[in-house]
């Protein structure tokens, strides 16, 4: 009980950071010129995954198989097994012997296939050049991208088992906050120079040092 009060606190306080580490990448996307070399492939891809999901149809299934796969890395990583692994159109478990917030989170932390694209993209390249191909493998990293957000915001409407047992405020502010820095490092990626991601953190850090130093001097400075 007292791990769930202190988590609803963290939460709590960690909201301020949500809005300005949003404010710090709109900051970063000011910097992009969508135009410039095969950038505006992502734009088309997630646009797609837009058109696709309103005109035609949900790929559910496939965001739960991710969902439950992201479930089990973490439990081998921490040294569990997993028992069991469902996946059907209505949802998804996976059975297994440990379970951490870490473990229960990190499906909506990572967008696992945006991470599969670019881990095939890599390791192809490495035996043979892609290079002409890239503007394929842009599309694919904005249409996945664009798959993960989506979805996970939809799955994030219902009661999720995974945030009920670690907290749904401290879960959510984490979930957000993680999906912004993944953001930010994939538009690295695509961006190259345009983006920085030290400049996102910091930039966010500043802001939201500044309105914590501001609520504490309201709060507790005694005016003169």
């Amino acid at each position: 009980m007292i791990g769930r009060y202190f988590k609803f606190i963290i939460g709590i306080l960690l909201l301020p950071a949500c809005i300005f580490y949003t404010v710090s990448l709109y900051r970063q996307l000011e910097n992009i010129k969508l135009l410039l070399s095969n950038q505006v492939y992502f734009l088309i891809g997630a646009v797609s995954y837009l058109i696709l999901q309103s005109l035609f149809f949900k790929p559910t299934r496939i965001y739960v198989f991710g969902h439950e796969l992201m479930h089990a890395i973490p439990t081998w990583f921490f040294g569990g097994e997993v028992k069991g692994f469902k996946v059907s159109k209505k949802g998804g478990s996976v059975k297994t012997t440990k379970s951490n917030f870490v473990i229960a989170l990190f499906p909506y932390f990572l967008p696992v296939y945006t991470i599969f694209f670019f881990l095939v993209y890599l390791i192809v390249n490495m035996f043979i050049s892609l290079s002409g191909y890239i503007h394929y493998f842009i599309f694919l990293i904005g249409f996945s991208l664009a798959f993960h957000i989506v979805m996970t915001v939809d799955f994030l409407k219902t009661k999720q088992p995974d945030l009920m047992e670690t907290g749904y405020l401290f879960s959510l502010s984490l979930i957000y906050l993680v999906n912004l820095c993944a953001v930010i490092l994939i538009l690295i990626f695509i961006f190259k120079n345009e983006v920085s991601f030290l400049d996102f953190i910091k930039r966010g850090y500043e802001l939201t040092k500044v309105f914590y130093i501001a609520v504490f001097r309201q709060l507790f400075v005694a005016r003169k």
